[in-house]
């Protein structure tokens, strides 16, 4: 069974908490609070934790549907890509060419691309050879996952700005979603392409023949 690390629980933890915080908020200022519900402390963890856990699925699941958005806005960078990026002066460049050379003629360059780094991918995780890739991969779906929670919070905040008449509280948060998103981008296309870069230097330097 695969490890979930910290890092991948708090992507999901961390955006789904803030959401849940934001609803609860929303929901007292249009006078559709829960406050005087009584709940022991313990209960009231349990549900926060718990709805944090499910907004944030949620999210990350969203986040899955979006990506051929996030790819025209950099967010999320195609393989072949990043290949062409980082491995233009590489010294192991001729490696994963003969790799790709195996591959039929039908294939296309993206097309091998994909199918060796499955390849790569799986045979660092079966060998627990992938723990700093993965690190990565974790605080690229936490960028990521963040992004998408700008998008989910930007029309009720814009919504509220209006219903409240410019309310402060509601234009700072609007203020942080748009300073947040290109940081966002920067920081998820950054750490994503680290990742990919160790995940292919790693897999050469274990299994180059």
């Amino acid at each position: 069974m695969e490890k979930i690390s910290l890092y991948d629980l708090l992507s999901i933890l961390l955006p789904g908490s803030l959401l849940t915080l934001f609803i609860e908020m929303m929901s007292k200022d249009l006078n559709f609070g829960f406050e005087n519900i009584e709940l022991s402390y313990y209960f009231s963890l349990t549900v926060f934790l718990s709805s944090a856990i499910f907004l944030g699925s949620i999210i990350n699941i969203l986040t899955r549907k979006l990506l051929k958005f996030y790819k025209r806005i950099g967010l999320y960078k195609p393989l072949h890509k990043i290949y062409k990026q980082i491995h233009k002066d590489s010294e192991i460049i001729s490696y994963y060419d003969s790799l790709m050379d195996k591959y039929p003629k039908k294939y296309s360059f993206e097309e091998k691309i994909i199918h060796i780094w499955d390849k790569i991918y799986y045979k660092l995780e079966a060998n627990e050879k992938i723990a700093v890739p993965k690190t990565f991969q974790s605080f690229y779906f936490f960028f990521r996952n963040f992004f998408t929670l700008s998008l989910i919070l930007l029309i009720p905040v814009i919504f509220m700005i209006i219903y409240k008449w410019f309310t402060l509280k509601y234009t700072i948060i609007l203020i942080v979603i748009f300073v947040s998103a290109p940081l966002n981008i920067f920081a998820g296309n950054w750490n994503r392409t680290k990742m990919v870069v160790r995940m292919f230097w790693t897999y050469y330097s274990l299994y180059k023949k």
